[in-house]
């Protein structure tokens, strides 16, 4: 089983690029990806009833979400941005699991490291600066690692749980909680950005 550690060397060093693939495992395509999972959610909100947890948090992640996309839909620049292998999601039991490849931006596994280790709490002692370095990034690379980090995938998933699988609506508590703790983590990581290059900040945060 990869630690968060081992996970951090892989992201690093993740920069082989594939020329040859088939096109069902490319998820590129965020923005359009993206627009079509809030229309299903916000259809779906018409729908579900006694769910009370996620109707009182849910406006607040659809607005977060609509924010990742009008950013990377304004700031990110078209250019050749290769593909390389990615993952769906970064834990550690999975990490490996072939269901859980996709081809994607290098940017993805790179937001979804972040998201990682501030979810499992080992970000307090986590040296950016280092990491954004080795990395060695563009700033398209940057747009697409920022907007990524405003879209809270890590609430729908849960989300999904819940409305699919039955699970306790309660256990959404455990993310709307952290709210004002990932809007100073969005801070905080977009100021370590910020020595490398400039991008916008979101007005709100």
């Amino acid at each position: 089983m990869k630690n968060y550690m081992d996970i951090y060397d892989d992201i690093v060093n993740n920069k082989y690029v594939v020329y040859s693939y088939d096109k069902d495992l490319d998820r590129s395509n965020w923005i359009s990806l993206w627009s079509n999972k809030l229309d299903y959610y916000e259809y779906q909100q018409l729908h579900i009833k006694n769910y009370n947890y996620i109707l009182e948090s849910f406006n607040y992640y659809l607005g977060l979400a609509e924010n990742a996309i009008s950013y990377i839909r304004y700031n990110f620049y078209d250019s050749y941005m290769p593909l390389v292998i990615s993952h769906k999601r970064i834990k550690e039991k999975n990490y490996y699991n072939p269901t859980n490849l996709i081809l994607d931006y290098r940017a993805r596994d790179i937001s979804q490291y972040l998201k990682y280790i501030f979810f499992n709490n080992k970000y307090l002692d986590f040296n950016f600066n280092k990491f954004f370095k080795e990395l060695n990034l563009s700033r398209n690379d940057y747009i697409l690692i920022y907007g990524r980090l405003l879209f809270p995938c890590f609430y729908f998933d849960l989300y999904d749980e819940i409305i699919i699988n039955k699970l306790d609506q309660k256990k959404i508590v455990s993310i709307v909680n952290r709210t004002i703790e990932y809007e100073n983590y969005l801070n905080l990581i977009h100021s370590e950005i910020s020595k490398f290059v400039e991008i916008p900040k979101i007005d709100w945060l």
